[in-house]
């Protein structure tokens, strides 16, 4: 039988883990967009949102943002319009160009995963899927 982790031990394995994960389907699947900018299509895929909202979320000055959207706006991803809650205020808004990006960026990371899953054991599989209760427990609004 075997001992339960220490806790210390188990978080660094378990972020090195991740992190590694992540980063190796960010790699495969980023192409042309940056993480920040796919980060921010990802929140405006749930609504609108100002832009000192967007930069306070990727915890960036609001220039920056300002720079960010600009270029998101160029290439057709985003565009703004007025709030409708305060006439002074813009609004950030993905248009289906941008929604269409952030899916092929999805679809593109969801293969890389099924890639590195199919290279598995079986017995290794049966483990990952015997820990996603427990990894679900660890996102805050996901049911445990």
């Amino acid at each position: 039988m075997s001992e339960t982790p220490k806790i210390d031990e188990l978080a660094n394995g378990l972020e090195e883990a991740l992190v590694g994960v992540w980063t190796a389907l960010l790699a495969g699947s980023d192409g042309e967009l940056s993480r920040t900018s796919a980060s921010v299509l990802n929140m405006l895929s749930e609504k609108p949102r100002r832009i000192t909202e967007l930069a306070d979320a990727q915890s960036v000055a609001q220039p920056t943002m300002t720079v960010a959207v600009q270029r998101l706006e160029a290439r057709g991803l985003v565009t703004r319009e007025r709030a409708t809650d305060d006439r002074r205020a813009t609004n950030v808004v993905i248009t289906d160009h941008g929604r269409t990006t952030l899916a092929a960026r999805r679809q593109a990371r969801a293969a890389e995963l099924q890639a590195r899953l199919a290279g598995l054991t079986p017995a290794q599989r049966k483990a990952l899927a015997a820990a996603l209760p427990a990894l679900h427990a660890l996102t805050p609004g996901e049911p445990s």
